[in-house]
């Protein structure tokens, strides 16, 4: 009997590896399984990808922000001192 998906989300990653581990000796797996990983690991580098180029637009908006802010404080006192 298989389990329910509240008790599967109950169980921590190393039950579950163990469960899959024990179950896996006796079954047979077709060519679905390997594709399966293969687009399992391209996902894993796209999502480590995609938090890089995140992390880089965070910190050229930060930049851009201070720079933006720098020149609307030299336009002020360019147009005070007029």
């Amino acid at each position: 009997m298989s389990e329910t998906v509240e008790q599967l989300r109950a169980l921590t990653d190393e039950e579950l590896v163990r469960r899959h581990d024990r179950h896996a000796q006796s079954t047979v797996v077709g060519t679905q399984h390997y594709l399966d990983e293969l687009n399992r690991r391209y996902q894993e580098r796209q999502t480590a990808s995609m938090l890089r180029f995140t992390k880089w637009i965070t910190f050229m908006t930060v930049v851009i922000t201070i720079a933006t802010l720098v020149n609307v404080v030299l336009a002020v006192g360019v147009l005070l001192k007029q």
